[in-house]
Parts: structure tokens; C-alpha cells; sequence
């Protein structure tokens, strides 16, 4: 009967004497990953206070879904939220596929809103067209052109001799201000009164226009 030998190990050297191969481009360095590291941990410590603390009963509820993970794009605004450095923004941008203008606006986005900023920048979602017309016909008691018809679609209202678009939210209307390359930024002020909204909007492009 035919038996297979044994491989040859005497030539081989030990592990220890072995090359350690270069790690692939792009990922994290020393710093960076004790910064993940240290927000993990931090994460980590956060979620088990709220889950002690949390109401069992509550808690144990069916017809109350857990909140899921964030997406990446998200994630990576909240661990750049504290980070003043341009070249490690450049970088993160560059390998999140976003321009610096693009991770710029959702920082902008988070730093007012946190993670429901982010959504609202990034997400363009199908409202029921009702909700839109019925914000729309609020809004006629704050803007100084009500001629100028309002522009709805999807989960946005969009004014544009006013500059001003509101986007909706989870029942949280989202102010947003057109910039010089017409785009739109976030501005502070969400509400779940598109009046007071379109107001926070307003009183922000005035501000830059200061």
C-alpha cells in the first residue's frame, strides 16, 4: 500500500527567520489605527452604559427594531468629526472615493445634525407627495416671493430664487443653502416645521451673505 511521505521541513527556516511580507497599499498606519482602535473601545464603552442602564422591559420590546450599524460613509464622517488635519481629510477622501468638497459638506452636515445630517446629504428618498404639498402650502406665510412657485420632488423642497432647500428626513425637515457652484450645503436649524426650517435656512444665507 502506498503511503505519502512526509514534506521536507529540514530545509525550510524557522518562522522566525522568515521575511515579513510588506502589508497591502492603502491600509490604516500606525496612528491611524490606534485612532480606530481608541474610538472602538470608546464606542464599545458607550454602548454597554446605554445597554445597562436601558429599561428592561423597554429594551425587550418587538415592535421596537434595534438601530443597525451605520453605513461606512457615515462612519468615516464620524471618526473625521474631531480631525483638523487637511492632509489626513485628503487622504481619507481619496480612498472613500469623495472629493474633499464632498467629505467637507457631510463633516459640515454632521457637525450641525450628527448622523441624521449625513442621511439627509447623502439619501434621496420617496416621500408621500402629500406631506410635501402640505409643507409647501405652510411655507407661504414665511417667504417674501410666494409667486415664485416652490419645486417638490422626492424628499425635497426646493426654492430657488431663494436659494433655500428643505429635505425631509424622519419627520425632521433638513435646511440646506444653494452655494456659488450651485450646490447645496447643510445649514443648522432642522425642525419638524418646515417653516422654522426654511427660516433657519434664510437666516444662514443671509449670514454668509454678511
Amino acid at each position: 500500500m502506498a503511503t505519502t511521505p512526509a514534506p521536507d521541513t529540514t530545509t525550510a527556516p524557522p518562522f522566525w527567520d522568515r521575511l515579513i511580507p510588506s502589508p497591502p497599499q492603502g491600509l490604516p498606519i500606525g496612528d491611524e489605527l490606534a485612532a480606530i482602535a481608541s474610538d472602538a473601545a470608546h464606542r464599545a464603552s458607550k454602548l454597554l452604559r446605554m445597554h445597562e442602564s436601558a429599561d428592561h422591559a423597554q429594551a425587550s420590546r418587538s415592535d421596537e427594531p434595534a438601530p443597525g450599524p451605520l453605513d461606512p460613509v457615515t462612519d468615516l464622517v464620524r471618526l473625521l468629526r474631531h480631525t483638523s488635519d487637511k492632509g489626513t481629510v485628503e487622504t481619507a477622501a481619496a480612498r472613500a472615493g469623495l472629493r474633499t468638497g464632498q467629505l467637507r459638506t457631510l463633516r459640515a452636515a454632521f457637525a450641525f445634525h450628527g448622523e441624521a445630517g449625513v442621511r439627509a446629504v447623502l439619501h434621496c428618498a420617496e416621500v408621500d407627495p402629500s406631506n410635501l404639498e402640505h409643507a409647501a402650502r405652510q411655507l407661504a406665510s414665511v417667504r417674501s416671493h410666494t409667486r415664485t412657485p416652490l419645486h417638490c420632488r422626492h424628499n425635497r423642497i426646493t426654492d430657488l430664487d431663494a436659494g433655500i432647500q428643505l429635505r425631509l428626513v424622519d419627520d425632521t425637515w433638513y435646511p440646506f443653502t444653494r452655494t456659488p457652484q450651485n450646490g447645496w450645503a447643510p445649514a443648522r436649524g432642522a425642525a419638524q416645521l418646515p417653516t422654522a426650517a426654511y427660516s433657519a435656512a434664510r437666516l444662514a444665507t443671509r449670514s454668509r451673505g454678511a
